[in-house]
């Protein structure tokens, strides 16, 4: 590396010196090294002579007929005798020099390889490398050029792209000549074999261009990334429903309350009556209002291995908040090239909520909503796959408790018995001049657990299925809401 180091330096001032086009060099593309007993033979001889083949190209940018082609320049190394070039056009070459020029008649991308051994074949190495030829500067006109993570061809990168990734994810293809992947430029590449049903070729999936489709795909995308936007296009009245679903529906706010609580939702996909049928991968993003929740990490999404998708291994699941888009983006897909057909919780997203924030603000009663706002489900191929969104978004209300509703401090207090407490099987209620029409019954999280019909001035409530802890009894009465607190043992 040294040695190339020093001769691309000196290239460099001597071009500069005599006030030619600047070279486009690129690092030495070192080969596979096989030993061979014959070119007819698959037996490996029992000692070998170690090579390597290696090459450098050399080339002016712009207009390459016209200012000679292109110069390669062969570092292999070992005791090799023979050699072969093949410049990607249709021809070839078996000179056995330290650089070999060619000439390129016609713009395009084409995938150079150079091969060496020795006269009795005991080695064998091969390299091959993708070079762009053009007799303009924009590579792009050779071919559709990769933006490193907009796998969709869509103008950006976001959790879509995640998607394409799964569905070629293991595949080979061509390295892309002097990738960038983080930087937001298109680079021109070789078409793989596969496209999609939508015809865009899996090159673009490979956001690194190091010629596989992996994991390390993924960072150009985060790099890159933008907010998911779009709508619902992608919904039909009779699909498959997906929801976000949260465990309570109401969290009245004490003066017990955490000064930060956790809000979970469910993603639900499908349901037992309607599964989701041949799926691959699904991206939705969801609004949000931030202000409620925490700064530092305000939503998590946690993916479910468990559910019908795969367990951890078999899918690429991520989730990306941005809350200044006041938003949050999630997507699924599965890798190993196949469908998956079921139905149930996939993901849990947690919103971690300022409850100081929650009251003080004037209002009673604060919603807080959560409405997917756009989504896409996809099989294996592409395809999209309709689906069903509620279109009522997911919704849960922060009750605050006021001087009129706060325990020990109502004048209906007095009217209303609650006993015994601590209690252990039964819950009994009286009221004294008041009549009453339901009990809604909290647990020390705010959360719903029931809601007892009242008759008239008396009920009973079995306690039987509460776990032990503190509970508030949210009383509706015909003169008045009245809170009692009650132990349960």
């Amino acid at each position: 590396m040294n040695k190339l180091h020093h001769l691309r330096r000196a290239l460099h001032q001597t071009i500069l010196g005599l006030g030619i086009a600047l070279f486009s060099l690129t690092s030495v593309a070192y080969g596979t090294s096989l030993p061979l007993a014959s070119k007819d033979s698959n037996e490996i001889p029992s000692s070998t002579v170690d090579c390597q083949a290696a090459f450098y190209k050399e080339a002016y940018e712009g207009a390459f007929a016209t200012l000679g082609g292109v110069t390669f320049h062969n570092f292999s190394e070992g005791d090799y005798s023979s050699i072969n070039w093949d410049f990607g056009d249709g021809t070839s070459s078996s000179e056995n020099a330290a650089t070999v020029s060619h000439l390129y008649t016609e713009s395009g991308i084409y995938e150079v390889s150079l091969s060496i051994w020795d006269d009795n074949y005991s080695c064998y190495s091969y390299t091959t490398q993708t070079i762009s030829v053009t007799t303009s500067s924009d590579p792009c006109l050779l071919s559709d050029c990769v933006y490193p993570g907009d796998a969709d061809k869509n103008g950006k990168a976001d959790l879509l792209d995640l998607m394409a990734i799964g569905m070629g994810f293991g595949l080979t293809g061509p390295e892309r000549e002097d990738p960038e992947p983080m930087e937001w430029l298109g680079q021109a590449a070789l078409n793989w074999t596969e496209s999609t049903a939508a015809g865009i070729n899996y090159k673009h999936f490979d956001s690194d261009g190091n010629g596989v489709i992996d994991y390390q795909d993924i960072m150009p995308i985060l790099h890159h990334y933008s907010p998911m936007d779009g709508d619902l296009e992608y919904t039909s009245y009779n699909g498959p429903k997906i929801s976000l679903d949260f465990e309570v529906d109401t969290v009245f706010i004490t003066e017990d309350t955490e000064s930060i609580i956790t809000l979970n939702a469910g993603v639900i996909v499908g349901a037992g009556n309607k599964p989701m049928e041949d799926i691959y991968g699904m991206a939705l993003y969801f609004d949000y209002d931030s202000t409620l929740t925490e700064a530092a990490e305000g939503v998590v999404v946690n993916y479910n291995d468990n559910c019908f998708f795969g367990g951890q291994n078999e899918v690429i699941a991520y989730g990306q908040e941005l809350r200044n888009s006041q938003q949050t983006d999630l997507a699924i897909t599965r890798l190993d090239g196949q469908n998956i057909s079921g139905y149930g919780r996939v993901a849990t997203v947690s919103f971690f909520i300022i409850i100081d924030v929650i009251d003080g603000r004037s209002e009673a009663a604060v919603p807080f909503e959560v409405p997917i706002s756009g989504i896409k489900v996809i099989d294996k191929d592409g395809n999209i796959i309709p689906v069903s969104i509620d279109p009522k978004p997911a919704n849960v209300v922060f009750i605050k408790e006021s001087p009129i509703t706060r325990v020990n401090n109502n004048p209906l207090d007095s009217q209303v018995s609650v006993f015994p407490n601590p209690v252990t099987d039964v819950i009994n209620i009286e009221l004294t001049g008041l009549n009453g029409e339901y009990v809604k019954v909290f647990n020390s999280l705010g959360q719903l657990i029931r809601t007892h019909n009242f008759d008239q001035t008396s009920t009973s409530i079995s306690a039987n299925n509460l776990s032990s802890g503190m509970y508030l009894l949210n009383i509706q009465t015909d003169k008045g809401l009245v809170n009692k607190r009650i132990l349960v043992e």
